[in-house]
This record gives structure tokens, sequence and C-alpha cells, in this order.
């Protein structure tokens, strides 16, 4: 869990604490794994770059998860994009976006969720973050992500996937 108000004063020890969650943070939410090393990395340099400004926040790793996620949601917009446009080019149908070997199940079960609902569940049970958190990270209300954790867990249940998130990629389950 995020613990307010107690910031390492220290860079590297801040890295140190926050690297590996928000790495899988990042990997389930853009389904890539290099692509989430190349986003935690341009989140870190940011934090770097306000490294004075972080250190005194009330809660600096939700403002670092909050940079990832942004960075994640304008990556796979550009992306989508991207992909629309090939396809009307080459006259050819749009497609899925490869997903990582780790858990295809999982991130492919997430990829189909809209990014807010994805962000949500994410933060939510991948990065062990309160509601609170989520509500600060994301920028919207409490209740908008208590509606988006709801509909996105519905959705998975629909298409008949059962999930066990858990903060490590690798051991989250899914089933169908």
């Amino acid at each position: 869990m995020e613990r307010t108000g107690t910031a390492p004063e220290d860079l590297a020890a801040f890295y140190a604490e926050q690297q590996g969650r928000v790495l899988n943070t990042l990997v389930l939410m853009v389904g890539d794994r290099p692509l989430a090393e190349e986003l935690t990395q341009e989140t870190f340099v940011r934090v770097c770059q306000r490294w004075p400004k972080v250190r005194q926040m009330e809660a600096p790793g939700a403002w670092t998860h909050q940079v990832a996620v942004n960075l994640a949601r304008s990556r796979l917009r550009r992306a989508k994009a991207e992909r629309r446009a090939l396809a009307r080019v080459a006259g050819r149908p749009t497609g899925h976006v490869e997903s990582s070997p780790r858990d295809p199940e999982l991130l492919d079960a997430l990829a189909v969720l809209p990014g807010d609902e994805r962000a949500a569940l994410v933060l939510r049970f991948a990065a062990d973050f309160s509601v609170q958190q989520v509500s600060v990270t994301l920028g919207v209300p409490e209740g908008t992500v208590k509606t988006w954790t709801r509909r996105g867990l519905a959705k998975l249940r629909d298409a008949g996937i059962e999930t066990s998130m858990s903060s490590d990629p690798t051991t989250t389950e899914v089933t169908r």
C-alpha cells in the first residue's frame, strides 16, 4: 500500500520502492512487457525531473502511478489510431496488439476493456491501491472508480473470465 507522507528523501530509495509496482501496473495496462519497461523508464525520467516537488507530495507513489497510467493511455490511443490508419490504407481489418507471453489470457482479457475500466482494475488489484488512491491517481471521484471497477469485473465475468488479480502478473490466475 502507498505510504502517505513518508516519501524517501533519496531518489534511489524511492525508485527501488516503486519501480516494480509501476512496471507491473504498466505490463497489465499495455499488455506488452518491453513497452511497459519503456513507459516505466519514461515515468521515472519525469519523476527525476520533478524530484524536489515529488518528494514533498503527500503520496508520491500515487503521483508516479498517475504519470505512468497517463503515459500508457496516450501510447494506447496513439497505437489504436495508427492501426486504424494502417487498416484504411492497406484495406485490412484492425487487429489486437500482440500481448506479452507472461499471462496472455489476462492481458487479452484486460485489452478488451475500455481504458478507464482497465486502469481502475489494474491499479485497484494489481497495484493494490485503495479506492481513494485510485481516485487520486486517475483524477476522478471515488464513486467513478467503484463504477469502473464493477463494470470491468462484470465484463470479464460475462466473457467467462474469472480472475484472481495480484501484484505479480506471473501469479495472476485466469480461468474460463
